[in-house]
């Protein structure tokens, strides 16, 4: 199942009470898509829902009145490891560390029609899916590498026991045929 065709269940952690509308708003309509909305205006309030609920992706200003920027990051992602995170910003400088930090997109606030907020949400819960499944795989990988690794350890063991048994054989070999010498 695609993104287009489910309901999104989405966490929205922003104080500015009006903004918080504005997007409820533009999230209910046009879109095509069906977004359930949770909203809280404060980071322990998120944390609580966070505890019980499970989201599809978080909408989050990082500048909230109980904790503000790379602490708020910090924070959601130390709690909400594997849900996709959205930045809501003003400020590209801090957009920037947030997609450094290792959320997967950021909205400016108020400059986003109902269509482009909805694709970004969409597109954050893919790659969020995406970076999880090659987690995955590379820890597979990881795995399965050191599995080889421990095979061929064993084999170079064992290769080097047969060689010396082999050297063994042969002056056994060679003291039990002494014509050999001559």
């Amino acid at each position: 199942m695609t993104t287009a065709d489910m309901e999104i269940k989405v966490l929205l952690i922003e104080d500015d009470i009006q903004y918080s509308d504005l997007l409820a708003t533009r999230l209910s309509k046009g879109s095509g898509q069906k977004f359930i909305l949770t909203r809280v205006e404060r980071f322990e309030q998120a944390h609580e829902k966070l505890s019980r609920e499970s989201y599809d992706v978080i909408l989050l200003d990082i500048q909230l009145p109980d904790t503000q920027g790379g602490d708020t990051l910090n924070k959601i992602q130390h709690f909400a490891r594997s849900i996709p995170v959205v930045v809501l910003t003003g400020n590209d400088q801090l957009a920037m560390q947030a997609i450094n930090a290792g959320v997967q997109d950021y909205l400016v606030k108020g400059q986003a029609d109902v269509r482009f907020i909805s694709r970004i949400l969409r597109y954050a819960i893919e790659r969020k899916r995406n970076e999880e499944r090659l987690r995955a795989r590379t820890a597979e990988l990881e795995q399965l590498n050191s599995l080889m690794a421990g095979r061929e350890r064993k084999l170079i063991e064992l290769k080097t026991k047969i060689n010396l048994l082999k050297e063994q054989i042969e002056k056994s070999t060679d003291l039990d045929n002494p014509e050999k010498e001559n």
